[in-house]
């Protein structure tokens, strides 16, 4: 990081040329009856002084002081506003440091002693970004009522020769002050190109306003120093110490704590000045009009200011031409000489200005320098062969880690109870069936049964006897006589009367196991990582898309 005092010396050297200029020129917002000057423009300034608004300069006592009394217009309430402001130029942050951060109170001159110090610490070029941060704390004010001129030598100087009394006396006197403190900071933030400062310029547009509350002050403040080189500058009135800011976290810290100091260390920060034509003025005593001498002063510096931007400009292209197309270095150069001889005009027209009322003209042979200014690359990484992106954790790098559940994505944990084929058979329909064996056969007499004593037949003998039994199925008795009969028995030879009872496959499923199946559903799933429960974490990665780094070239 570049140091304040070190950035103050190099701006020195290059712009000793424009010193005059600077002196003169940041009066160009004075107000034209009365208005509010910084205590620290000159030790010399105290109630009742004369001031002179186009030097900057306490002049004589030429007044009749009074008692001071409070300022009862705010109702006598202490103020603090916290303000930050987006600045492009040496003219708007001129404007801006001069400018209150409320309506009610008029911030104006342009010293090079005070605040003005800040404006002339650092080359404001149009590649960069600048945000002015402002705390106005005012404790209390005071001022004179009912003032008149010191009667004799400084009435009679006034109405014999006007331009001698406002040079002894100044153009206006201070009627009043306010106690409190101010500080003011400046944050330079450095892009690579034209696409990277839209972007920014485009992310700080919330963040530009007037606050009151320090806690979005802060905020707004450290959203500028992510990712981005920065250069701080500040400058402080009232309060204590020594202000030394060269981050932004350092300036917050300053910033926020600046009330609290300044409420306990407060200091006499601004004069109220008006001008002596608003006092009772003898006949015939008329100061002289400066108005016209500011109008051109204003005009000078305005002018000087444009060019002076455009050296800076051209320094900056010199200090990084591999961020613009083509640049032509030497004509550039050779454009910077040009525009410093026409600030030479401008510095010598200011001071016959300031030297003589009468001498105060536009510069007739001033002649706006026409220097062509590159383009600009587009994106950092267009200025180099191999560029090197910034590296960060994001999406566009792939998901690192998804976020733990439990769903279908990761697979079934356990089934749903239930009961059907998919489980199996428990028990098959019970049936009297020849699968299932015989249970009973018929009765019926059978020889396999044995036999016993038939029936006699008579008349049937001998060799007959036995031809006639068998005929009837019996064999013959042992006697000759009877015929033998089969007994009656059940045997399988009678044929089956009635099977048995069995349960078989065939005859079909009486009831089905229970048991946890896919078919049933399922009750819980495992716990997994899976893209459908989110991202968890995110790869680290280079990418175009979180802007360039650096050329590795």
């Amino acid at each position: 990081m570049v140091t304040f005092e070190h950035l103050q010396r190099e701006i020195c050297a290059k712009r000793c040329l424009l010193a005059m200029v600077g002196l003169l020129v940041l009066s160009a917002w004075h107000a034209a009856n009365a208005s509010d000057v910084d205590s620290d423009i000159d030790s010399n300034l105290a109630i009742g002084t004369g001031y002179d608004s186009v030097a900057h300069r306490a002049r004589g006592d030429c007044v009749q002081r009074t008692v001071l009394e409070k300022d009862k217009g705010a109702g006598g309430q202490r103020k603090v506003i916290f303000n930050m402001l987006q600045v492009d130029s040496y003219k708007s942050l001129a404007e801006k440091l001069d400018l209150g951060a409320s309506a009610d109170i008029a911030f104006t001159g342009g010293d090079v002693h005070g605040k003005a110090q800040l404006s002339r610490s650092f080359e404001m070029n149009q590649y960069s970004i600048y945000a002015l941060v402002s705390v106005y704390v005012e404790n209390s004010t005071q001022r004179m009522r009912d003032v008149t001129l010191k009667s004799g030598y400084w009435t009679e100087l006034l109405r014999q020769n006007p331009k001698v009394f406002e040079f002894k006396c100044g153009s206006e006197f201070v009627v009043g002050d306010i106690i409190g403190g101010e500080y003011n900071s400046v944050i330079e933030i450095k892009t690579s190109s034209s696409e990277e400062r839209s972007r920014l310029s485009a992310s700080l547009g919330a963040s530009y306003g007037v606050s009151s509350a320090q806690s979005e002050f802060s905020q707004s403040l450290l959203k500028i120093a992510k990712d981005h080189e920065i250069h701080v500058f500040s400058y402080q009135t009232g309060g204590s110490g020594t202000v030394i800011a060269t981050t932004v976290d350092d300036m917050v810290k300053n910033a926020t704590t600046f009330p609290n100091v300044v409420q306990q260390n407060g200091v006499v920060f601004r004069f109220n000045t008006v001008e002596y034509s608003q006092i009772p003025l003898p006949v015939g005593a008329n100061p002289v009009d400066v108005k016209n001498q500011k109008k051109v002063i204003a005009y000078i510096f305005e002018t000087a200011a444009t060019s002076e931007q455009l050296l800076a400009d051209i320094d900056y292209i010199t200090r990084y031409p591999k961020e613009f197309r083509n640049p032509d270095l030497p004509a550039l150069t050779e454009g910077a000489k040009a525009t410093r001889v026409q600030l030479n005009k401008l510095a010598a027209a200011a001071s016959l200005c300031y030297d003589d009322h009468a001498q105060c003209k536009y510069p007739e042979d001033f002649q706006p320098p026409t220097v062509k200014l590159p383009e600009r690359v587009k994106s950092a990484a267009e200025s180099c062969k191999n560029p090197i992106f910034v590296e960060r954790k994001d999406a566009l790098c792939g998901v690192a880690l998804y976020n733990e559940g439990r769903g279908e994505a990761c697979g079934p944990d356990m089934f749903r109870e239930g009961t059907g084929p998919a489980c199996g058979v428990e028990l098959y329909h019970e049936k009297q069936d020849a699968r299932c064996g015989v249970l009973l056969y018929f009765d019926a007499p059978n020889p396999a049964c044995g036999t016993h004593e038939g029936p006699h037949w008579p008349g049937v003998y001998g060799a007959g006897a036995d031809e006639s039994c068998r005929a009837a199925g019996y064999p013959l008795g042992s006697d000759g006589n009877h015929c033998h009969v089969a007994n009656s028995c059940r045997t399988p030879s009678n044929g089956v009367e009635r099977y048995a009872s069995c349960r078989d496959e065939s005859f079909g499923v009486e009831k089905f196991k229970s048991c946890r199946n896919a078919a049933f559903g399922v009750e819980q799933y495992k716990l997994c990582r899976d893209k459908v429960f989110g991202n968890a974490d995110y790869n680290v990665c280079r990418k175009p898309e979180f802007g360039f780094e650096r050329c590795a070239d």
